[in-house]
């Protein structure tokens, strides 16, 4: 999945409360070693909408393990600890 259309896809799941599509897509993207830390933010966005916040908190740190200074998955994790 490249990072664009990845995007596209969370918009588009979003936009249509298809959570549980964009979840299993985002999963399985998280497989391939050069998508996990987007896919990691997506999983912990989706988990975050879904209220799960502990499963949410787990998901965007095994994104900042990827890139540490990715400043969206940092403010998502703020988000998630102020919850």
């Amino acid at each position: 999945m490249e990072d664009s259309s990845s995007r596209e896809l969370f918009s588009a799941r979003d936009y249509q409360e298809r959570y549980d599509e964009a979840f299993d897509a985002f999963y399985k993207a998280a497989w391939s070693n050069e998508q996990q830390e987007m896919s990691f933010y997506y999983l912990a966005a989706i988990a975050f909408r879904r209220g799960d916040h502990e499963e949410a908190l787990e998901l965007v740190e095994k994104g900042l393990i990827k890139n540490m200074h990715n400043i969206k998955a940092r403010g998502l994790k703020a988000l998630i600890l102020a919850r």
